[in-house]
């Protein structure tokens, strides 16, 4: 597309009330914070980490015996 710009155009909103409670309305939207704290009637249940597992208990079992053996030993 070629040619000249002969003259400049301008958009302007229309301003009324219509205009005027929309801009109100996204400034309230836009002021609102994204996330809010929310109370709770009772605390949330979370549990902790194990960190004693059959499974290393038992390995550990089996570490402590054959160390006592070695150092019965010596």
């Amino acid at each position: 597309m070629e040619g000249q710009v002969i003259q400049k155009f301008e958009c302007q909103p229309v301003v009324d009330s219509y205009y005027y409670n929309q801009k109100k309305a996204a400034a309230l939207i836009a002021s609102q914070p994204h996330r809010k704290a929310e109370f709770i009637s009772r605390p949330v249940q979370s549990y902790k980490p194990k960190t004693r597992h059959k499974v290393h208990v038992s390995f550990v079992a089996k570490q402590m015996n054959i160390f006592c053996v070695f150092a019965c030993v010596l």
